[in-house]
């Protein structure tokens, strides 16, 4: 982003305590140890949070005494500037050189911005008039920034994060990891299709008025406020989450407009290209309505060649499936479960779901023809409970699965990957911790805040039932449970050897007086000895060890919620013999609390407050019920740790991109441009953004705005770890580009105009040194990403014929 520096405030209390004792609240932050030094960031902890010094805020929020300097009237000056004075002495104390920063306003603040100024005015013409050897002046974090680089001290380095945040013994924030699971689903989705619509306008080059990129703006900035640190954490008030729903829905509307798409929720558009952002709860007017025939076309958003499941919310009928060749593909009719099709507000015909896998160019669309026939219907399902057979074996390629009624362990077995593991799969609950916070120990569980009351969580017990769905194409396991608002269905895919979770959590009861945090726990006996992995905004894996922080000694107040982190894309476990991880679809808090195990918290609905400035308890309603949530898992393992890391980097982008099912018929009028790439790009880089972009000095020139990543790390694999070198003059089959020069990773610097302040370091480390390239004209176009790297390019192109 070319920041010189970063200052933030919420870290854990000990590790303050103590950085205030070393004189270490300012630092070198290491953010990457496989972009080295570039990824370098001077950090500071501000001193007292960001707001000002005790007693001296001067606001409607505010009761404290104003400065009054009257040589007729009252005076207060004294006694004013000697507690000023001893606390700027006291902060300056825990700092290293001879410069601070004073934060002057808070949260809501500056609603009496006249009453700051003149306070201000009044303490700055003050303080400096007496010969105190204190300066002080309106300034700005840059200014701030400049005088502690100039300063010449060695600052000390930081490598690992900050997580999790304690601010008192008993108040750890790893709540928000999970809160609001469906508004986390709903922002992930939306971000999603910002980078499928944004590709898709320069494939059909559809952009071609401002007011064109006026709507596509609509979608990009609806996914930058919903980033808000109170909108993806979910700790907003009820109707302001309300009010990011609403304008998601509305930005997916306006964004999908530009490219000839309409989305549908109740009502089927028979006329236009639709698709459907309700089939996470099987549910779509277009697949459910049609009579003979539907196109079913998939846009697949990634530069490789992939192969997905769609699943088709559907009527209980016959299906026929051709791909765009004419050729038969194997699908199956599974049964949709009792829960989802109980789903407070859910408006479909639908009673099963059509499986069939499919296979899709990089960047291209695939199209597949669904027709009825008078065939007999295949719905094979069958219970455990109630059948002869007491155990399931599930499976039709090397990976098989062993399932028996009231065992809530799977055992997986691939003799061809030396694979032989059991996985007890558990949806579970910890009991919300209730309080008034008037104390630490007497915090509640809430929004921001995650407390379980005890250490152990609750079991749903033995599956109720177990219903057995078997065909060509896939084999699911639906459990229930005595308590009817959970579900969990398991399912290997045949031929991808692809096992997923699926989860129905809601609504959690709460009539009981006791508010629930409901995890699904996968536990193996994998010896990781406390050791797991977490995602770092789904790219690098950050080691972590429960109980323990590199930087600070921590107790056991809270022994659950200080050992969660923030797993926005996966969790992985390992010993010496087998590897596990977990993908998430959307943000959750996590991590390995038994070893041996992963947990992941896919639902809270809680009873209080925890007084941290949502003011409201997290008690979610929808349709005049506890909310329901949905979402899915994927479970990796493998004995081989290179193919382990392959799997669990390539399957997260799957999740993450999945293909965009696209209904109705496609013509060379409304996608006249397929496909983009002259091949596909490597595995290991990802094409992270492509949008068109206006350029003011060339209004009519045709320009794209193209970010690459490399999605591996450092010595993580023999080959896909290795740089990659890509010349954009061959990469784009549609357009050619004239010219090509790099920017910051945001595009609103030049990268060879951007210089950042160098800080001296207080280290031993060998600097890992990565090559960069900045402008590319005159270059041949050619562009090197390593382990890790982005890069991010203003590009002049031209439409081919």
């Amino acid at each position: 982003m070319g920041f010189d520096g970063l200052f933030f405030a919420r870290l854990d209390w000990r590790d303050k305590t103590q950085r205030e004792h070393n004189k270490t609240l300012e630092m070198v932050w290491e953010a990457s140890q496989d972009l080295g030094e570039q990824s370098d960031l001077f950090t500071g902890v501000l001193y007292d949070h960001y707001g000002p010094p005790p007693g001296f805020c001067w606001d409607l929020l505010c009761n404290d005494e104003p400065i009054m300097d009257s040589v007729l009237l009252e005076n207060n000056l004294e006694s004013r500037m000697k507690i000023f004075v001893d606390y700027v002495r006291k902060q300056g104390e825990h700092y290293k050189t001879n410069n601070i920063m004073l934060t002057m306003g808070m949260d809501f603040h500056y609603q009496a911005a006249h009453a700051w100024f003149m306070n201000l005015d009044r303490l700055i013409e003050h303080v400096n008039e007496q010969d105190l050897g204190i300066k002080i002046f309106y300034s700005t974090p840059s200014c701030y920034l400049k005088a502690s680089h100039s300063s010449g001290q060695v600052w000390p380095t930081k490598q690992d994060d900050f997580f999790p945040y304690a601010s008192d013994p008993h108040a750890y924030w790893s709540g928000y990891f999970s809160s609001r699971p469906t508004s986390k689903y709903m922002i992930r989705q939306t971000e999603r299709m910002s980078k499928i619509i944004s590709q898709l306008a320069v494939v059909t080059n559809a952009v071609l008025a401002p007011e064109d990129a006026d709507k596509l703006n609509v979608l990009y900035e609806t996914v930058g406020i919903v980033q808000h640190h109170d909108a993806v954490t979910g700790t907003e008030k009820q109707h302001v989450a309300n009010d990011y729903h609403t304008r998601m829905h509305h930005a997916l509307e306006t964004g999908a407009d530009v490219v000839h798409l309409t989305p549908v929720y109740n009502i089927g558009r028979p006329n236009s290209l639709t698709i459907c952002p309700l089939l996470n709860i099987s549910q779509c007017p277009t697949t459910e309505d049609f009579q003979d025939d539907l196109q079913v076309n998939l846009y697949n958003p990634l530069a490789r060649v992939r192969t997905h499941y769609v699943r088709l919310p559907v009527t209980y009928a016959s299906y026929q499936i051709s791909n765009g060749q004419g050729e038969m593909v194997n699908s199956q009719l599974v049964q949709i479960p009792e829960q989802i099709l109980t789903i407070p507000g859910r408006e479909s015909k639908a009673t099963h779901e059509l499986v069939f896998r499919t296979t899709t160019d990089p960047l291209s669309i695939s199209k597949y023809n669904i027709k009825k026939t008078l065939n007999k219907k295949t719905d094979k399902k069958q219970s455990l409970k109630e059948g002869k057979m007491k155990k399931f074996v599930g499976g039709k390629n090397s990976l098989q699965m062993y399932v028996e009624h009231k065992n809530p362990t799977v055992y997986f077995k691939d003799e061809g990957k030396d694979i032989d593991l059991e996985v007890k799969i558990e949806l579970m609950y910890y009991k919300g911790h209730r309080g008034n916070n008037s104390e630490f120990e007497f915090r509640a569980s809430g929004a921001y805040i995650f407390r379980p009351d005890g250490d152990q969580a609750e079991s749903f017990g033995e599956p109720l039932d177990t219903i057995v769905s078997e065909g060509p194409v896939v084999d699911e396991i639906h459990r229930t449970y005595s308590e009817s608002w959970v579900t969990q269905i398991i399912r290997l895919y045949h031929e991808e050897n692809l096992v997923e979770v699926d989860w129905v959590v809601g609504p959690i009861p709460i009539n009981d007086g006791i508010g629930k945090e409901v995890i699904a726990r996968y536990s193996t006996s994998i010896d990781n000895k406390g050791i797991f992995f977490t995602d770092s905004n789904g790219r690098q894996m950050m080691e972590r060890e429960i109980n323990y922080r590199p930087t600070y000694e921590i107790n056991m107040t809270e022994p659950v919620a200080q050992n969660y982190y923030p797993v926005n894309a996966k969790v992985l476990i390992k010993d010496e013999e087998n590897q596990l991880g977990i993908l998430t679809d959307r943000s959750q808090g996590g991590g390995s609390i038994l070893d041996g195990s992963i947990e992941l918290m896919v639902h809270r609905r809680l009873l209080d407050d925890d007084a941290f400035g949502v003011g409201e308890a997290l008690n979610e309603e929808a349709f005049g019920k506890g909310l329901v949530a949905t979402g899915k898992h994927s479970i990796l393992f493998d004995s081989n740790e290179e193919n382990f890391v392959k799997s669990h980097r390539l399957q997260a982008m799957d999740l993450f991109y999945k293909p965009l099912e696209i209904f109705g018929e496609i013509t060379s009028l409304n996608f006249p441009s397929l496909p983009v790439l002259t091949e596909p790009l490597p595995e290991n880089i990802h094409i992270l953004t492509m949008k068109k972009i206006f350029v003011e000095d060339d209004p009519f020139g045709v320009f794209i705005f193209l970010q690459l990543e490399h999605i591996f790390q450092t010595e993580e694999h023999s080959q896909l770890s290795q740089p990659v070198t890509l010349n954009l003059s061959n990469v784009f089959s549609l357009l050619s580009v004239e010219w090509a020069r790099e920017t910051t990773l945001a595009g609103n610097v030049w990268k060879d105009e951007s210089e950042r302040l160098v800080f001296e370091k207080d280290s031993n480390r060998i600097p890992q040194v990565c090559e960069d390239s900045h402008s590319l004209i005159g270059s041949g176009l050619e562009v090197t990403l390593g382990p890790m790297e982005f890069k991010s390019f203003v590009m002049k192109v031209v439409y081919d014929n």
